[in-house]
């Protein structure tokens, strides 16, 4: 196997938003570790890809998809802007149906830099 292309930040994040999409439909998690494998992780760090995709969901009035993406402790990361209740707020996620809503394009998401 041969080494993954560079991809930019904004393709990275559009990837890793319909993955998480996925993992929404089943009300289920994903580790960091677990996002970064199945993203393929290309080039880009997980942290600054989660940051776009939280970017273009608070852009678009909805709660933050990345609210799933979990760390050992079985927490967002400490930048998460979960405020109170974590298993509340991935509630909310779960219960969007994401499956209505036009999935980001990686020219919106360079808007969001």
């Amino acid at each position: 196997m041969g080494e993954r292309p560079s991809i930019s930040r904004q393709e990275a994040a559009a990837k890793g938003y319909l993955l998480l999409i996925g993992v929404a439909e089943r009300k289920d998690t994903i580790s960091y570790q677990q996002f970064a494998d199945r993203l393929g992780h290309y080039s880009q760090p997980v942290n600054s890809t989660l940051r776009l995709i939280h970017r273009f969901c608070d852009s678009r009035s909805l709660p933050s998809i990345t609210a799933l993406v979990l760390s050992r402790a079985g927490m967002p990361g400490d930048d998460h802007p979960i405020a109170g209740n974590p298993q509340h707020y991935r509630e909310r996620v779960f219960a969007e149906d994401w499956l209505d809503y036009e999935p980001p394009r990686a020219e919106e998401l360079r808007a969001l830099l």
